[in-house]
């Protein structure tokens, strides 16, 4: 299944750049239950390593 869904991705879908996870995709979904997803990103699943000072960036003025 993981297969099939990478080929239809690579074949159907533009992808994208997002500069901190890298490649994606945007697509909508439907789930086994019948719940529909409207806008769905899909990335390969890789380790993230985010700088401290970028962390402390995003977070000041925050309630954390």
């Amino acid at each position: 299944m993981k297969d099939i869904i990478a080929k239809f991705l690579e074949r159907d879908i533009e992808p994208f750049d997002d500069y901190l996870y890298g490649e994606s995709f945007r697509c909508s979904v439907y789930l086994t239950d019948g719940t529909y997803l409207p806008c769905v990103i899909l990335r390969k699943s890789t380790k993230i390593v985010v700088p401290i000072s970028w962390i402390n960036k995003t977070t000041v003025g925050s309630d954390r």
